[in-house]
């Protein structure tokens, strides 16, 4: 109930407050976004080589990512790990997660460099994968809540970058369409990944007799290795930035000739 009572409340704040677009356009690449029309503007998306890496590379990771925070519990549990301690692992994932994303935020906005950022998170998400695995041991908290740090750390700043990424290498398709295809899809693969994993640790769980390699920590590797492969090919071009600077620009030379 008090969670039903939130969210009604956001959702008429939102019906409220929220007017369905600015009064004016918040940039001066906003100006020339192709109008709304679905066929044109999927067809663009699933034709473009760039947005399609991050559409592959991107819904591996949001559904891994998804199926380790659903089932942590199932994957610590077997090395002796109690609910408690599952608790505090999903907290700290969390944490780190969005503490890491307000500064890359920030670097991003400062530098622009959102092909550079992401490859430095996707090696991060798999060097803390691969930790993680070779952590899971019995009576270890403090390294696997380490671990668990980092895989949050770095996964979870890769959603606003690979954004970031696809809103410009698809432009002028509007962002909502070029990201919400990326949730989708993620979400969607993240719901099979979930029953998967699940599979694989009743199939072989880890267990106290220190066996590491199981088929959930071989699925989890493969995963990070395949979605950092075929992202790390990913070099998509700066397409609304340079509309917003040929914008400014254009704006520029507009003031000195009325001026002149």
């Amino acid at each position: 109930m008090i969670e039903a009572c939130f969210t009604v409340l956001t959702t008429a704040l939102i019906i409220i407050v929220f007017r369905s677009e600015p009064l004016s356009p918040p940039s001066p690449s906003e100006k020339q976004h192709l109008s709304t029309n679905i066929k044109e503007n999927l067809i663009g998306l699933l034709t473009n080589r760039h947005y399609l890496i991050l559409l592959f590379s991107f819904s591996i990771g949001l559904a891994l990512f998804s199926a380790i925070t659903v089932l942590l519990y199932q994957l610590i549990e077997p090395t002796g790990y109690s609910s408690d301690d599952a608790g505090i692992f999903g907290a700290i994932i969390i944490i780190a997660g969005l503490l890491n994303a307000l500064v890359v935020g920030v670097i991003m906005d400062r530098t622009h460099a959102y092909r550079l950022i992401l490859k430095i998170l996707l090696v991060g998400a798999c060097a803390s994968g691969l930790y993680f695995i070779l952590i899971l041991q019995p009576n270890k908290f403090y390294p696997l809540a380490v671990s668990i740090g980092l895989m949050g750390f770095f996964l979870l700043p890769l959603l606003p970058v690979s954004f970031e990424c696809a809103v410009e290498c698809t432009y002028p398709i509007r962002a909502e369409w070029s990201t919400g295809l990326l949730m989708c899809s993620g979400n969607v693969l993240g719901g099979v990944f979930i029953l998967v994993l699940g599979y694989l640790i009743e199939l072989a769980p880890v267990s106290n007799s220190g066996v590491i390699i199981t088929p959930a920590s071989i699925f989890i590797l493969c995963c990070l290795v395949i979605a950092a492969s075929v992202l790390m090919t990913y070099n998509g071009p700066y397409l609304r930035l340079a509309a917003e600077r040929k914008a400014v620009t254009t704006s520029s030379i507009d003031i000195d000739s009325t001026s002149f």
